[in-house]
């Protein structure tokens, strides 16, 4: 009997350190998602600025090159 108490134990806590790691792994998603999000609004109004300006200075097609290289900058696609 003592036996089955044990597993039931052992049982037992592995459910609960499993939750406790589902749990942990959620709010890391969360965490990264909304953190993806505010990036994203960032690139977003920077992108804007950029174009806002390029309007403004009439050079278009080397300030969209320019824009659009920045965004490759920052992955790893575009070198200046």
């Amino acid at each position: 009997m003592q036996c089955c108490s044990v597993l039931g134990s052992l049982q037992e806590t592995y459910e609960k350190k499993k939750q406790e790691h589902i749990a942990d792994m959620q709010k890391k998603e969360e965490d990264m998602r909304q953190m993806f999000v505010v990036r994203v609004k960032e690139k977003e109004a920077e992108l804007k600025d950029a174009e806002k300006e390029v309007r403004e200075s009439g050079r278009v097609e080397k300030g969209v090159e320019s824009v659009y290289c920045n965004i490759f900058v920052d992955t790893g696609h575009c070198q200046r």
